[in-house]
């Protein structure tokens, strides 16, 4: 260590202990940096040339197997060619040791045996991963996680494209043991035996989940299966064109089975027959019509539901249904046990956007018993649905503000360089948070930064009047937000044009202190928004477009000098902005959003102190009015709730101009408003600009 200077202020005494400290911080430091390789596991890749990389197996003592010698977790082993015995991610015989966090992968081959993502004979097994896609075919079983006495949690297994599996598939097994939260997902894959997401001899199997989606399964399948124990909270979703016609589908086998749920999106399927399910979730997909059936059971036993809950809706996207249209959920011509189904009535909602009402046919004098249908009763734009229309009328509303900032400016320039011919070159920056009153329970609110820069000249030399012209570059970038009284959005807005001012002021003669002036304005502007919706599909409902925008108006004043030392500025002003409207995919619903036009009426007043030249100190009162400002459009071709930001607001500024030095070139513009009514919130500005 460098000895330190006989000027340093530190202690040697004290330099002694860092000097022990930072040892001791090596010393605990550097095994953990060294062994750092420890925690990461082993990684296999065979390919097939090397058969040296086979060996014999700790449990079975099958040969030509793959497994980690070294590590029982934090493994990944891959396979791209044909293994006769079994694969592991990790494997322990060892009593209570752990094994997590491996994943085996394959990809091409023929596989002989049993794979298994983990497997302990004791120890927990947990969060363990099996994958199979491509041009494979597993003879055996296959695993995510197993454990002969311990935990099977958190383990997956995926059968991808391609993928052949002749044995059962668990998502965790257990024998002595729970298995709990476990996955099984077959995606177009094909499956010819058993599927289970967890399975246990004695303990509970819980909350585990079995996909299927555009598969063939020719076995049973259980979301949990126990001889002794309980089985609840798990789940069954069958999606697609899947052919599951040889298959029984049951939620939770056990001594007692509760809370186990069917999810089912497809149509026009068939399968052996349902059980053990109370949970009955039907989605249907786009391409269903009225009269369609979602599924028939085939096996000539009567399918039992007594005392399920049943719940309707609809996929995002695809065709509507109407009033009237009758969809058979389930159709058994052994007949369908519906005791205790009590729930008659219930609410569906098609992506984020479409409610429906559904009745379902309980009744028991009905001489067809052999089906469970569902009638809609009504259809309706959800209210939620308005929550895009907020994030619009936000990016609206931050229009507006930057383009109040803008001819505020723009104007303040031109009358800098009134005094004489020339041009002047400004920027300036401002900030804003107003809340808009939309109607309809709902609110808009925009916040954020607006940036200017322009040149501002005089156009003619004569003395009796002012032609003057501003040119500028804007920009924002705010945050957005709405609610109503279903949901809330955020997100943010940004935009960026060209603006041109042009003002005329008489300045002497009968009009003297008479002005007018037309402003025009274009550009891009931005909604991005996410809404708190989501559909079935776990879509977010979201909004993120870009449209242009563009805009103009005029105005008139008059500047009245009370006195050497005061003067009082009356205006009157009108202002549009459109904003264009276009279509937009959200949540997978058919959005069309109309143009949003904003015209709005001010009119005011503000007084100046004038008796300095360097420093002007103002105080303003203005009144505005909303005409419009009108958001609409459809869902699904039905028209959304309209809102808008019609109203009137009252607004009151203070501000104060400082000219630095004689010259009065450079100057700067300090201003805070607020205001009260449809509009609520504060706005400030600073502005600097130097005159050639």
């Amino acid at each position: 260590m460098k000895r330190q200077s006989p000027e340093s202020v530190i202690s040697s005494a004290f330099s002694s202990r860092i000097f022990r400290l930072s040892l001791i911080a090596a010393a605990i430091l550097f095994p953990l940096m060294v062994s750092s390789s420890a925690f990461a596991g082993e990684t296999i890749v065979y390919e097939g040339s090397d058969q040296s990389m086979l060996k014999k197996e700790p449990v079975y003592n099958r040969n030509n197997s793959l497994f980690p010698v070294s590590d029982l977790s934090n493994n990944s082993v891959t396979v791209s060619a044909d293994v006769s015995g079994r694969i592991y991610g990790g494997v322990s015989k060892q009593m209570g040791a752990a094994v997590s966090n491996n994943l085996v992968s394959i990809n091409v081959g023929r596989i002989g045996s049993d794979v298994l993502g983990g497997y302990s004979n004791s120890g927990n097994v947990t969060e363990n991963t099996v994958e199979v896609t491509g041009s494979v075919r597993v003879n055996s079983g296959v695993y995510g996680g197993q454990s002969i006495s311990g935990t099977a949690s958190g383990n997956t297994v995926r059968i991808g494209s391609g993928a052949t599996v002749t044995g059962s598939i668990y998502g965790g097994e257990n024998t002595y043991g729970a298995a709990t939260g476990n996955t099984v997902i077959i995606d177009n894959g094909v499956v010819n035996s058993t599927i289970m997401g967890g399975r246990s001899s004695d303990e509970n199997v819980t909350d585990n989940t079995i996909i299927i989606d555009n598969a063939i399964v020719k076995g049973n399948v259980f979301g949990g299966n126990t001889n002794s124990g309980i089985a609840t909270g798990n789940t069954v979703i069958v999606k697609g064109n899947s052919d599951i016609s040889q298959t029984d589908l049951t939620g939770g086998y056990g001594r007692i089975s509760s809370d186990n749920t069917l999810q089912f999106w497809s149509a026009g399927l068939s399968a052996q027959n349902i059980g053990r399910f109370q949970n009955l979730q039907f989605i249907l997909p786009g391409t269903i019509g009225d009269g369609d059936i979602l599924l028939t059971l085939t096996n000539g036993v009567q399918t039992n539901i007594s005392d399920s809950k049943i719940s309707v809706a609809m996929a995002a996207g695809g065709k509507t249904l109407n009033v009237g249209n009758t969809v058979t959920l389930l159709k058994n011509d052994a007949g369908i046990n519906k005791t205790g189904v009590t729930q008659t009535t219930m609410t569906g909602v098609q992506g984020v956007s479409l409610d429906y009402d559904f009745v379902v046919n309980l009744d028991p004098a009905d001489p067809d018993q052999t089906r469970l249908t569902t009638t809609v009763t009504s259809k309706h734009i959800s209210k939620g649905s308005t929550i895009f229309s907020t994030g619009r009328l936000a990016t609206v509303g931050f229009l507006n503000q930057g383009g109040d900032f803008a001819l505020g400016e723009g104007l303040s320039r031109a009358k800098d360089v009134s005094t004489k011919k020339g041009i002047g070159v400004f920027g300036a920056v401002g900030g804003s948070d107003m809340r808009y009153d939309t109607g309809s329970g709902s609110s808009s609110k925009a916040s954020g930064s607006h940036f200017l820069v322009g040149v501002a000249g005089k156009l003619d030399s004569a003395q009796d009047r002012d032609l003057i012209a501003s040119a500028y570059v804007e920009a924002g970038w705010g945050d957005i937000s709405g609610h109503n009284a279903v949901t809330a959005a955020s997100g943010d807005s940004h935009y960026y044009g060209l603006g041109l001012i042009t003002r005329y002021q008489q300045n002497e003669g009968q009009f003297k202190g008479l002005y007018g002036q037309i402003n025009a304005r274009i550009g891009k502007a931005s909604t991005d928004s996410h809404s708190q919706l989501v559909s079935a599909e776990g879509n977010r409902g979201s909004i993120d477009k870009e449209a242009t925008y563009y805009g103009a108006g005029a105005g008139v004043g008059y500047l009245k000098e009370l006195n050497a030392s005061y003067s009082l500025d009356f205006s009157a002003e009108y202002q549009w902005t459109h904003l264009n409207g276009y279509e937009a995919d959200i949540a997978r619903d058919p959005y069309r959003f109309d143009d949003i036009d904003s015209q709005r009426t001010k009119v005011g007043a503000r007084l100046s102190y004038t008796d300095s030249q360097q420093f002007t100190p103002y105080i303003g009162l203005a009144w505005e009015h909303e005409f419009s400002g009108k958001a609409n459009g459809t869902a699904y071709d039905l028209s959304l709730d309209e809102l808008s930001l019609k109203g009137d607001s009252g607004i009151v500024e203070v501000g104060v101009n400082v000219k630095a030095g004689n010259t009065g070139r450079l100057s700067f513009d300090a201003n805070v408003s607020g205001y009260v009514g449809q509009r609520e919130g504060v706005a400030g500005k600073f502005r600097m600009n130097y005159a050639f």
